[in-house]
């Protein structure tokens, strides 16, 4: 590792995009390695060279300061106004109607609406006046086998469906502190839900 330079940890990285990508699962076309990939080994070796920095065994970190390929940020497609008032307009189930209106008004993901609890759903008493959702847990699916090691807080594990399932759905914290969070509702949503309670 003493003799490992700035130059050629670049010239590992801009050359790691000519290499065929190894497989997680079977898949019939051959991809090379992606510049998620690129940047995710980064990730790896920057510490690595730290860490033999700490230990005396090289003078300065030669992973620091490399340049790593830009990703491109796909825009996330939106629903318009008039594309969710026809899905609502459609919608002939009354529970996932009113999923897909609290969706919509509190612009709240999947996994946070399927994961929220009526202790987290503020429309009652002193709150009935300013009527709020806490989103502080979802619902998601991680692998069986790094439950236990993730660092994510699981609240509530549920059972496999079949033995030889991989993964398992789970309560949990988001992943970040800025998804745990209050989001006020319209005192209209917040009828429709004291309905769905009752």
């Amino acid at each position: 590792i003493v003799k490992i330079q700035p130059r050629d940890l670049q010239l590992f990285y801009t050359d790691l995009p000519n290499h065929e990508a190894v497989q997680q699962r079977k898949k019939d076309s051959v991809t090379k390695v992606t510049k998620r990939t690129v940047r995710e080994i980064h990730k790896i070796i920057r510490p690595a060279f730290a860490y033999a920095v700490n230990l005396g065994y090289i003078k300065f970190n030669p992973a620091n300061d490399l340049e790593q390929p830009k990703l491109e940020t796909k825009k996330r497609a939106q629903w318009t106004e008039e594309e969710v008032k026809k899905a609502i307009s459609l919608c002939e189930d009354p529970d996932l109607l009113l999923m897909m209106q609290v969706m919509y008004c509190a612009t709240a993901r999947s996994g946070e609406l399927l994961g929220l609890q009526w202790k987290c759903v503020h429309i009652f008493g002193k709150d009935a006046d300013h009527p709020y959702i806490y989103i502080d847990k979802e619902l998601a699916r991680l692998e069986k086998n790094s439950i236990e090691s993730t660092d994510t807080v699981v609240y509530l594990t549920f059972p496999a469906i079949s033995p030889n399932q991989k993964t398992l759905l789970v309560l949990k914290k988001p992943k970040t502190a800025s998804s745990v969070r209050k989001i006020y509702i319209p005192f209209s949503l917040a009828e429709k839900l004291r309905e769905h309670k009752k």
